[in-house]
């Protein structure tokens, strides 16, 4: 590790008490450039620090002179942007988004230009960024849902259309994915839901049967009886 340089030197935490007060009791007229901007530094992380402990602090545990202070330490804030409300500032901050999400700059930046248009101040923009956020998720869980409704439906109509025999049919179209197919090719169709697609799982049946024959099935026919239909068709791979 380097020495430590003139530079990197910092007060003790004793010393720079002694310093902040030194600057506390000070006129301003005394103190030097560079004294007063440490001075207006000190005094305003003062007054961040005393808002901060006002506005977390539950009322019970404040003094009746802290509570006045506290309400009107409110009021000057709602007041604040009630005065900044419908006035678009002249660049929009980083607007908050769902974790995880990510942000189309392109996208983002024409949402800036339609609120600054609208005259959209920073939180009513973000109100906007919320709802999009809430409208975008339930989006996605009618999708799901919908994609789930509509394998479920395949899946009925196909053992269906198989007839009675459905769970020995499904063992040729398994046999075909065995034979011709890859691992790979049972989680496309598994992750997709076109496994269950009727006409998918007739052609691997119908295949099954020209390459394999169905007195290749025989010996192992009684094994499907205890499997679902699912099994049949996927194998292994099926969760």
């Amino acid at each position: 590790m380097a020495d430590e340089t003139l530079l990197d030197v910092t007060l003790t935490a004793e010393e720079q008490e002694t310093e902040n007060t030194r600057l506390l009791e000070a006129e301003d007229e005394d103190l030097s450039t560079k004294d007063k901007e440490s001075k207006t530094a000190l005094l305003k992380g003062q007054k961040e620090t005393e808002e901060k402990r006002l506005l977390d602090a539950d009322d019970k545990d404040l003094s009746d002179e802290d509570k006045q202070k506290k309400a009107a330490l409110v009021k000057v804030k709602e007041d604040a942007k009630e005065a900044t409300k419908g006035k678009a500032p002249d660049n929009y901050a980083d607007f908050t988004i769902a974790e995880g999400a990510q942000v189309d700059v392109p996208i983002m930046d024409e949402f800036k230009a339609v609120a600054k248009k609208l005259n959209l101040s920073q939180e009513d923009a973000q109100e906007l960024i919320n709802l999009q956020a809430k409208l975008g998720e339930a989006a996605q869980t009618k999708a799901v849902e919908a994609n789930n409704e509509r394998k479920e439906a395949w899946r009925v109509e196909a053992v269906k259309n198989l007839g009675v025999d459905s769970k020995k049919e499904l063992v040729f179209a398994n046999k075909t994915i065995e034979k011709f197919g890859t691992p790979a090719l049972r989680e496309f169709l598994n992750e997709t839901g076109l496994g269950n697609h009727t006409e998918l799982v007739s052609l691997f049946v119908k295949i099954g049967k020209e390459a394999i024959g169905e007195d290749g099935l025989v010996e192992g026919d009684q094994k499907t009886k205890s499997k679902s239909d699912a099994e049949l068709f996927y194998g292994n791979t099926m969760k």
